[in-house]
């Protein structure tokens, strides 16, 4: 707290900002200049405007991580370096005069100067920038463990010493794809301080395996990685940890009430979404996505499509402004990762897969009345893991529609297994009746396959003309059964789309998404070092 009545400019406020504090200042001369949040300021003899600024400080939480994100921006804003460089600028306004041009020259000077320690021209060797990598790796069984191992076995670690904090169930034993130190993620705040690192990549989905990472990134602001953008699971999951592992005497709808004051304020009656059981329309249909808390205490952010990137301007509200955001695609496996056989398919029939865990929500039983209208000669099978239930749901409607000898569920299969189904498709049928912002790893692993794609996955509409073929959420059978006969039965646009496919899978790489992230990570370290890049 800064209640000056006067300051030239105010450096310890500033300071206080750079080492992770909550700073408030008077509003006087200088001082709201450096957080640049009209909310961080109170007049300076006005005692009890001081004490309410003080107290919502400490007990609102969305309050103070708005604070620690204006304190991170005007950290990076107001580094040495940057009012170096600020300075340089100035001076070169100056030479349209005969004196302006003397000060531009010294300028030039500095600008080749900098980084060079004393007299002697030794430049100074850059520091490594210290990240906090958190999230989940495999053993979990969670695309994000999968896909976080990939992107670091993909980075190029130059310039990074990369810590990894593990969000996993105790004991569980790691083999990290890179040469990092790996411990579980209760060691950040306890046992390893977070300010001792330059930045912190946070990596969650909409699920159970992201509970922990979701509570340090509340609190502990940071690099976020949204694969979704629609955390209803999320918060779901981690109201029911906050019961059951940490004490708190409440219940679910009591928490989720509490939160949607906090995120939202009186702009969503918490009553219109809050029906019971919790419903994913009574969210998605009047756009409440519950990512606003995270995106508003975030240094940077990244998400996997412009859909979420929509998905979080909707949900921050109109007057928002959002941190430093990286729209990055899916990375494509390439055979190291996922060993698919691009080859034309030795089977008898055509063969469609919907890859991935089989649910109500991907509308399996539409595709198995669009393959039944397709004749006799196509093929379906389901590859991933299912509930007995839902499978036998699915096997007695294909039997009653004559398709028994056509439809596989293939339950959980190894990898091996899951490339050999893809490199014997035809077509690649990916649908849901509700997108959440997230990135489809099946559509992609399909294309690795050069398998055409057939979807209804919103976000899917970012990847390349002719890759895939979009159809909506709610497509009727007579329109899926249209969409999949134009590819199967036309082998100039099978063809096109298997072209296209390869073409893209040869550009978007994981080594392009992992050089995607070190700059994100860079820049943002960089930022809080002060050393420029």
């Amino acid at each position: 707290v800064f209640p000056s009545r006067y300051e030239g400019y105010g450096l310890p406020a500033l300071e206080a900002a750079r080492c992770g504090a909550a700073v408030l200042t008077s509003d006087s001369s200088s001082l709201p200049e450096i957080l640049e949040l009209a909310s961080s300021t109170f007049p300076a003899d006005d005692i009890a405007a001081m004490a309410e600024r003080m107290a919502a400080a400490l007990t609102d939480e969305a309050f103070r991580a708005e604070l620690l994100v204006a304190g991170a921006r005007a950290g990076v804003a107001h580094t040495w370096d940057a009012v170096a460089d600020r300075t340089i600028a100035a001076y070169a306004t100056l030479s349209s005069s005969a004196f302006g041009s003397s000060i531009a020259s010294q300028g030039a000077r500095l600008t080749t100067q900098k980084g060079v320690e004393g007299g002697g021209g030794r430049r100074r060797a850059a520091p490594r920038a210290r990240v906090a990598f958190v999230g989940p790796l495999p053993p979990a069984e969670s695309g994000v463990a999968l896909y976080n191992e990939r992107v670091l076995g993909a980075m190029d670690l130059a310039g990074l010493d990369v810590h990894l904090f593990v969000e996993a169930p105790p004991g569980t034993r790691h083999d990290p794809p890179i040469d990092a130190p790996c411990y579980p993620i209760d060691a950040l705040g306890p046992h390893l301080d977070p300010r001792d690192y330059d930045t912190v990549l946070y990596t969650m989905g909409n699920s159970g395996y992201h509970v922990r990472t979701f509570d340090l990134a509340r609190r502990i602001p940071g690099v976020v990685w949204l694969h979704d953008a629609y955390l209803i699971g999320l918060h779901l999951e981690w109201a029911l940890w906050q019961i059951r592992s940490q004490g708190r005497a409440t219940d679910v709808l009591t928490i989720f009430r509490e939160e949607i004051a906090a995120l939202y304020g009186g702009r969503i009656p918490a009553d219109l979404v809050l029906v019971e059981p919790l419903s994913h329309h009574a969210f998605v249909d009047r756009q409440v996505y519950l990512n606003a808390g995270l995106v508003r205490g975030s240094r940077r952010l990244v998400l996997n499509s412009e859909l979420a990137h929509e998905m979080v301007r909707l949900d921050a509200g109109p007057d928002a402004m959002l941190p430093p955001t990286t729209v990055l695609r899916h990375a494509i496996p390439d055979r190291s990762v996922l060993p698919v056989d691009i080859r034309p398919t030795r089977r008898d029939r055509p063969l469609v897969v919907a890859l991935g865990i089989v649910h109500a929500i991907k509308r399996p039983s539409v595709l198995l009345q669009a393959v039944a209208a397709l004749g006799h000669d196509v093929d379906v099978a389901f590859v991933g893991p299912c509930e007995p239930e839902l499978e036998r749901e699915l096997l007695t409607e294909a039997r009653a529609m004559g398709l028994a000898d056509r439809v596989t569920v293939t339950g959980f299969v190894d990898v091996a297994t899951y490339a050999a189904w893809i490199s014997d498709a035809a077509v690649a049928a990916q649908l849901r009746d509700v997108s959440f912002g997230e990135s489809s790893g099946a559509i992609h692993d399909a294309i690795a396959g050069g398998v055409p794609v057939v979807t209804s996955i919103a976000s899917a509409a970012d990847l390349p003309v002719d890759v895939v073929s979009m159809v909506a959420p709610d497509c009727s059978v007579a329109a899926l059964t249209e969409a999949l006969r134009r590819v199967l039965r036309n082998d100039a646009v099978h063809g096109s789309m298997h072209r296209a496919a390869r073409d893209y899978a040869a550009t978007w790489t994981f080594d392009r998404v992992a050089d995607e992230i070190r700059t994100v990570l860079l820049d943002d370290a960089h930022g809080r070092m002060g050393t420029g890049r």
